[in-house]
């Protein structure tokens, strides 16, 4: 029961917009230059809280996106490595990026790292990028954030660049991926959409 309870905070969190006639889709297509906002109230709305997540965390800048984060993460706890742990720790106070390349960003969080972790730690991780130099260089990044931890910082990242964060034994990872197309539902969609959870966890709290 407590996840439909958070499941309906972050809808009501969600803040839709109604569709213009130029966004509704005409036939039930994959729209792949769908606006991304849309499609991660999409995920939210169809369950898929881990697709929506990436969507999400790239686009931190735009108001009340944060607060959406946190409340989606309420409903997907996640199982955190031994070296996540320790890096949950280490908490940036400011990391302002404008169109920075990745390779720049990642540099900077290594060093970040390496000054910020407990003395007695033997070693710091690398933040390695694992796709081409140039796509590195390639990749901007902006971000302007306050006062948090690293793997957080790395989420919000890789959901703008499109790259998947893996944590290694002593590593960090970087590795670029291709979004999938993903289906634009219209504003009646979702009402449809939000209806059926909402009776089906109704009828799940009478049994």
């Amino acid at each position: 029961m407590k996840i439909q309870h958070h499941f309906w905070a972050v809808i009501g969190l969600a803040a839709f917009t109604p569709l213009s006639a130029a966004d509704e889709p005409v036939a039930p297509d994959y729209a792949p230059k769908a606006k991304p906002m849309d499609l991660a109230k999409s995920y939210i709305a169809s369950g898929q809280y881990d697709k929506a997540l990436p969507i999400l965390r790239g686009n931190i800048n735009e108001p009340g996106v944060q607060e959406l984060i946190r409340q989606v993460e309420k409903i997907v706890p996640e199982e955190l490595s031994e070296l996540e742990t320790k890096l949950r720790k280490i908490i940036i106070p400011k990391v302002k990026f404008d169109q920075a390349p990745l390779s720049e960003v990642l540099t900077y969080l290594e060093d970040q790292t390496a000054d910020l972790m407990d003395e007695d730690e033997k070693s710091t991780p690398k933040f390695v990028y694992q796709g081409a130099v140039q796509q590195a260089q390639a990749t901007k990044v902006t971000l302007n954030i306050h006062g948090l931890d690293v793997p957080s910082l790395l989420k919000y990242i890789g959901g703008q660049t499109h790259n998947k964060i893996a944590y290694e034994e002593d590593d960090v990872t970087l590795s670029p991926y291709i979004p999938e197309p993903v289906k634009l539902l219209s504003m009646e969609e979702l009402r449809a959409i939000m209806e059926e959870q909402k009776s089906a966890a109704k009828s799940k709290n009478q049994r």
